[in-house]
């Protein structure tokens, strides 16, 4: 399957932040709106194939990707110091790395291999969001009515920037156009909280193809997303891991019934799994009964990954 990268620019405040699941979760909508239900039902059974049209990785800033496991828990720890150790700190508390010092490291991910990607990859400082709180009216979800109440949003502002702010990682055997189609469908109203007054308004600029090395020997897989591993996927390694407590949107959440969703435990973006890893661009599968009353709804666990060879 083939790897691309889509560039995203915030052209306002996120009040939630961006993210894998949230991303496809929106893209889904845009096709239930676009092309109605009977499309999403088709594009969903084609994600739980063995060639799913559309694997999004987890938004990262600009050039850069999950770090690791090995790596951000200090298992693997590069010989730096100076600017450069105060880097890598930045590094690890944010978990990411540079996409091409990850692509470079994974012929050997070793301290070594690391250090000498890192220099090759120039030591970029990632581009950060500014965190603050917002202050807005409510309104009732079923009515639209004022609530008579505010709301305090926490908000990421990632201010002005030349060629984009963010990008996701994609493996896709589709078009770059239907890439494009699919993304900006799932855009078109805003993402997240407080879309429909004005807060993630996120614009698609790019999606452009990436060069994805062939690793000979790897004998593990990095997850560029959170993911819910399925049977077959390789189960030994490292790993953290999250539960996600998610709820109903769009037109799901005004219906009168309850929106959470039923917990869901995965792994954290940057697990490193070992086992049968030959010919894998993906791990993961979409969860479903995680809904009572909406039995089509599902979690998004699928996740992109870099072969790496760690012996």
């Amino acid at each position: 399957m083939k790897r691309w990268r889509a560039v995203l620019g915030m052209r306002s405040p996120l009040a939630r932040p961006l993210t894998a699941g949230r991303l496809f979760g929106h893209v889904c909508w845009g096709l239930a709106l676009r092309e109605g239900p009977e499309a999403v039902g088709e594009f969903l059974a084609r994600m739980a194939s063995d060639n799913p049209p559309l694997v999004l990785g987890e938004p990262a800033p600009v050039n850069f990707v999950a770090m690791p496991v090995l790596l951000r828990d200090g298992r693997i720890a590069p010989d730096v110091a100076g600017k450069r150790l105060n880097l890598w700190n930045l590094y690890r508390r944010a978990g990411l790395m540079p996409r091409t010092a990850l692509l470079k490291a994974a012929e050997g991910l070793t301290a070594t291999g690391v250090r000498e990607a890192l220099d090759a990859s120039g030591w970029p400082r990632p581009m950060r969001a500014r965190r603050g709180v917002r202050v807005r009216s409510a309104a009732n979800r079923l009515s639209a009515a004022p609530s008579g109440r505010n709301d305090w949003l926490a908000v990421e502002n990632w201010g002005e920037a030349d060629g984009g702010h963010m990008e996701v990682v994609i493996v896709s055997d589709l078009e770059p156009a239907e890439i494009e189609r699919l993304l900006r469908m799932g855009l078109e109203h805003g993402v997240g909280r407080a879309a429909s007054v004005g807060y993630g308004q996120v614009e698609l600029i790019s999606v452009d193809p990436l060069d994805w090395p062939e690793v000979g020997g790897a004998d593990a897989l990095v997850t560029l997303g959170p993911c819910v591993p399925k049977r077959g996927d390789p189960a030994g390694g490292a790993w953290q891991v999250q539960t996600h407590w998610g709820r109903l949107g769009g037109t799901f959440a005004t219906e009168g019934i309850a929106v959470e969703k039923r917990p869901v435990i995965g792994l954290k973006a940057g697990a490193v799994l070992t086992g049968s890893v030959e010919g894998k661009a993906f791990v993961g599968r979409l969860v479903s009964g995680v809904h009572p009353a909406k039995p089509e709804v599902v979690h998004y666990g699928l996740a992109p990954v870099v072969a790496v060879k760690c012996q």
